[in-house]
């Protein structure tokens, strides 16, 4: 299912109101002013003199109704910006949204998953933005209309493009779309019972009010079902769905919260944050990448891009226990996975380096101790070279957002005005950074919610156990 159904669905109902007021035009400026027009939004152009800044391509003004565009980009460039912020003022309520870059995302919005430790992120935008950026596409070249224009009657993507004055790249993305998704389907509405038509357990869960609350749900327990019932409670409240954080651990358990809330609370589930705690990271580092030593467009490396960025370096390591000259690699992996563990433990190199030379010192015979030092003395190499490649890796996108709450307390305050409500799924695999990085997240009104088994943890390996789970009860005792 194409998580950003209801995103496209909204687009396509304004792309058809704007066609029926732009009498049947379909050229990008006939319809962004037709939009503009049917939701009685005004468009102004401003430039350097404004001082906005050299990279601000546009925003939107909801409270005076104002699309502010800036002057002198390209007809289809301007287009496109206008119809992001048009996005903006249908999708979201924040008070403005300013817009750097446009650039279409690829099926579904989300970057394409590839090797089993990528994370969906969402770049150097945070996810408004994507939503933005997918309704563009949609608004201004719905992939219904397109699919019959190339099967059909077998146009090419650049004589569309030329057509309806449209950046061909944009085109060309909702083609992929078009050619590779099925196409679009208003989904039944998930009927939502009444906290009455849970048990009496899961409707106590699900509207619990008295601050911090762990589930302990087994499976077929229905606790999924509870999680979406606890949203609708949050959201009976009057409370903004854009404060509700729905954290989980796995892609494909993000993927059936978001389904699921899609289904149940359509426009809220637009607004609410709904992810992995990785990709909830990713955006936090994108957002302040200057406070770790990143640029906006650092990179994130799976552990493929990780042996690759140390075998790049192989003159600069001490290799002696996992030196292995046919192939470096085979050792090296062995390194990367303590190195690893070591940020699920929140343990930076010199921490792990102090303790493993006062190992030495104590035992320097002792060959697993030695190992304990070279693992330290590459683990220092390793982070100074992926601060020079302006990257992360996997375990960098828990550790360094932990350390952003930690250090800047105008972060943590960011953050603990805009998620006055967090929810946890799969609370039984989170490890010591995970649970750290929650408890800086949560405000002092402690609206935390989560879901746990202890008899089905499947991320072992990254230092989840039930010790971990346990400790839920002191961390959000008050």
């Amino acid at each position: 299912m194409d998580a950003w159904a209801n995103i496209r669905l909204k687009a396509r109902a304004c792309h058809a109101d704007a066609l029926a007021t732009s009498g049947g035009d379909r050229h990008a400026r006939a319809l962004v002013a037709a939009a503009v027009k049917d939701n009685g939004l005004e468009v102004e152009d401003f430039g350097p003199e404004a001082g906005f800044g050299n990279n601000v391509l546009g925003f939107v003004e909801r409270a005076s109704q104002l699309v502010n565009v800036a002057r002198g980009q390209a007809p289809e460039q301007e287009a496109v910006v206008i119809a992001h912020e048009i996005g903006h003022f249908l999708l979201h309520t924040d008070p403005s949204h300013e817009v750097t870059m446009v650039s279409p995302p690829t099926l579904g919005g989300d970057p394409i998953e590839s090797g089993a430790a990528k994370v969906q992120g969402y770049s150097s935008r945070e996810r408004k933005e994507v939503q933005a950026d997918v309704f563009a596409g949609e608004f201004l070249c719905p992939s219904d209309w397109l699919r019959v224009e190339m099967v059909e009657n077998g146009r090419k993507t650049t004589d569309i493009a030329s057509e309806l004055g449209l950046p061909s790249k944009l085109v060309l993305h909702q083609a992929i779309r078009a050619l590779l998704l099925p196409p679009l389907q208003e989904s039944e509405p998930e009927e939502i019972v009444a906290s009455h038509g849970l048990d009496e357990s899961q409707a106590i869960a699900a509207t619990w009010a008295m601050g911090p609350l762990m589930v302990d749900a087994g499976p077929g327990t229905g606790k999924t079902r509870t999680l979406i019932h606890r949203v609708g409670h949050i959201l009976d409240q009057q409370v903004s769905p854009a404060s509700i954080l729905a954290l989980t651990f796995s892609n494909k358990a993000a993927e059936e919260m978001r389904i699921r809330l899609s289904a149940t609370h359509p426009d809220a589930a637009i607004e609410m944050w709904v992810g992995t705690f990785h990709a909830f990271g990713m955006e936090l580092i994108a957002k302040w990448a200057d406070r770790v030593g990143r640029t906006d467009t650092f990179q994130t490396f799976d552990e493929a891009g990780s042996l690759e960025l140390l075998e790049r370096n192989l003159a600069r390591l001490p290799l002696k226990h996992f030196q292995n000259l046919y192939d470096p690699a085979f050792e090296l992996i062995h390194v990367l996975r303590a190195i690893s563990r070591c940020k699920d433990e929140l343990i930076d190199p010199d921490q792990y380096l102090v303790e493993a030379e006062r190992a030495l010192a104590l035992a320097p015979d002792d060959e697993s101790v030695q190992r304990a030092v070279e693992v330290g003395r590459i683990y220092k190499i390793y982070e100074e070279a992926l601060l020079a490649e302006n990257a992360v890796d996997f375990g960098d996108l828990v550790r360094l957002p932990v350390k952003l709450l930690q250090d800047h307390p105008d972060i943590r305050q960011h953050c603990h005005q805009k998620y006055a409500h967090i929810l946890v799924d799969e609370y039984q695999d989170v490890n010591l950074a995970s649970a750290r990085l929650l408890r800086l997240l949560v405000n002092e009104q402690r609206n935390v919610w989560v879901v746990a088994d202890q008899r089905q943890s499947i991320y072992r390996f990254r230092g989840a156990k039930p010790a971990n789970v346990a400790q839920f009860a002191v961390d959000f005792s008050g």
